[in-house]
């Protein structure tokens, strides 16, 4: 999967140079599929300036666009689960749903934020909560505020990185 997301990326950088708003659909896309995987050596591409003037500002913007849609597409097959002999078989391989329910009532912007921030996590979490049948607009706002934390550590992981790639080179 790693070398698929670097092949992915070599194409984000030549569509880049060819036609950047090529790059800015796969940075989407792929974000949406991979997550922090591309998103962030998108981000440094584009403090590289391999997207040119203005790069950073849309490669970011399309990270985020590819966040909210992964994000959507889980908790949407989540929600489109229950009934389902799929969502048989997570029900019952997942006795403590009821617990897990209560806790999402609770705690579910601390778990969603904390999640963004770590790779693996992040897809269950959504599938849970559309399983769950979280309310829509609360898992919107939830999104919002999650996709707009794992941006800012994006950016900021992403600067940091470029800065010492830039001492080093």
């Amino acid at each position: 999967m790693e070398a698929y997301a670097a092949s992915v990326l070599a194409q984000v950088q030549l569509a880049g140079e060819a036609a950047p708003s090529i790059a800015y659909v796969l940075i989407a896309f792929g974000t949406a599929v991979f997550g922090n995987l591309i998103a962030l050596p998108a981000i440094l591409l584009a403090l590289g300036g391999a997207f040119g003037p203005g790069g950073v500002i849309l490669a970011i913007l399309a990270a985020l666009a590819g966040q909210l849609f992964g994000d959507a597409t889980w908790y949407t097959l989540g929600r489109l689960s229950v009934g389902t002999r799929f969502g048989a078989w997570v029900q019952k391989k997942l006795p403590l749903h009821e617990r897990i329910a209560r806790f999402f009532e609770t705690g579910s912007v601390y778990v969603l934020i904390t999640s963004k921030l770590l790779t693996t996590p992040t897809i269950p979490i959504l599938f849970l909560l559309g399983w769950h049948q979280v309310p829509l607009q609360r898992y919107v706002r939830l999104s919002l505020i999650s996709a707009l934390a794992w941006l800012v550590g994006m950016v900021l992981m992403s600067a940091v990185v470029y800065s010492g790639i830039r001492l080093v080179f």
